[in-house]
């Protein structure tokens, strides 16, 4: 259904992927739900290999739109590139 929906409308649906990480618990389960303050994610990308996922400019603000940036710019991104930042970082 993911390369399906991708397929006909890649700016809404912009992964191609199944979505594994979905569960369905059958006994008692605890998980992971949102993620962490973004002062604690922004420190995240002080990193080098990580700053081409920033939006541009420097002055940028890092809040919920540069947040949905990096997320949508990570998930577009080629194979290669995602290789190489692994590789580096």
């Amino acid at each position: 259904m993911a390369a399906k929906l991708h397929k006909e409308d890649p700016s809404q649906f912009t992964d191609p992927n199944h979505k594994p990480e979905i569960a369905l618990a059958l006994t008692d389960f605890e998980a992971f739900c949102g993620f962490k303050p973004l002062e604690t994610i922004s420190t995240t990308f002080n990193l080098e290999p990580l700053q081409k996922f920033l939006p541009e400019g420097k002055s940028t603000p890092f809040d919920d739109k540069a947040l949905k940036h990096i997320v949508e710019t990570i998930l577009k991104a080629n194979d290669q590139t995602i290789a190489d930042v692994q590789d580096a970082l």
